[in-house]
């Protein structure tokens, strides 16, 4: 699924990881690799 963050800019989720609160979501973001954010702090919108 292809996101955007407000720092990192555009990325698509690679990995999810763990449950409930400790979610925790792998996105590959273009020109900076790969960032690995808590769900609930992560902030993200998803792109179509």
């Amino acid at each position: 699924m292809k996101v955007e963050h407000d720092r990192f800019g555009i990325g698509v989720i690679c990995k999810l990881e763990g449950e409930g609160a400790n979610k925790k979501i792998s996105v590959n973001f273009t020109g900076l690799g790969e960032k690995t954010l808590l769900a609930k702090f992560a902030k993200l919108n998803i792109l179509k």
